[in-house]
């Protein structure tokens, strides 16, 4: 989740810090050991192929790990969000609840955390090359299929879309609501990762390296195609590959996209 705050004071005992190479680790003694190698070895893991595809090399940031959903809500929000809020990115770094401290009320695991990590890492990356002149739909599809983003769960949101896929299609495209509104009334999460999926499995990824590359707001400056029959192929494509007689094996394949 993209977010405008900055973290410039933080809670008195987020005082240890754990450097690397291109990003260093700021946490609470409460962070377990294994917890921190976890979340090096995914920045490490995933760092290369993000800077491949955004063109972007020489970055360093930190990453905040907050030992709880409360404190990190009241520090970023000012007071309790969403449950589901568990990440956040900022001009200059990322921040993420400790995954080993998770609530099973967000609906995310140990694993799923890590996941949020490379999402946030990627919103990092989109406002560093784009200055955050992008589309939502965009940014959060990106995000979350870097990040592999996509499993049984999501995969039923987009399933429930479908009997309404005309209202949420105009809705994430017209682009007028909040973050929460998108994340609990529009599927706006799940339905993004679909549009990314879309663009690579019938275009490619070059036009999307080529608009997160750039300060272009409007995506189709490289997606050579009407936007109409866009909207129209998608939704084909959603009822194609989660209609009621498609399966979902062959979703989240993020090897279609290759790095230049």
């Amino acid at each position: 989740m993209e977010n405008k705050c900055d973290l410039k004071v933080l809670p008195e005992n987020m005082h240890n810090i754990a450097y690397f190479s291109d990003f260093r680790i700021i946490h609470t003694e409460s962070l377990t050991v294994n917890t921190l190698s976890d979340i090096a070895r995914v920045v490490n893991l995933n760092l290369k192929r993000i800077k491949q595809f955004f063109d972007l090399y020489d970055v360093k940031f930190p990453v905040y790990v907050f030992e709880s959903r409360e404190i990190y809500h009241n520090f970023i929000f000012g007071k309790q969000g969403e449950p589901w809020m568990v990440g956040s990115s900022f001009n200059d770094s990322v921040a993420i609840i400790d995954p080993g401290k998770i609530e099973k009320d967000t609906g995310h695991n140990y694993e799923q955390m890590l996941q949020v990590l490379v999402h946030e890492i990627t919103h990092l990356f989109t406002f560093w090359r784009g200055n955050n002149k992008k589309k939502r739909y965009m940014t959060e599809g990106i995000a979350a299929y870097i990040a592999g983003q996509f499993g049984d769960k999501r995969a039923e949101t987009v399933k429930k879309s479908l009997t309404d896929i005309d209202y949420f299609a105009e809705e994430i495209f017209k682009g007028s609501y909040d973050s929460v509104r998108f994340g609990n009334e529009l599927y706006g999460y799940p339905l993004s990762w679909t549009i990314i999926d879309y663009i690579i499995k019938t275009f490619g990824d070059d036009p999307l390296k080529e608009y997160f590359r750039s300060r272009e707001y409007n995506p189709f400056k490289f997606i050579k195609v009407d936007f109409d029959e866009f909207i129209e192929n998608w939704k084909q494509y959603l009822r194609d590959s989660f209609g009621e007689c498609a399966g979902v094996d062959k979703i989240n394949d993020t090897k279609n996209m290759k790095a230049k």
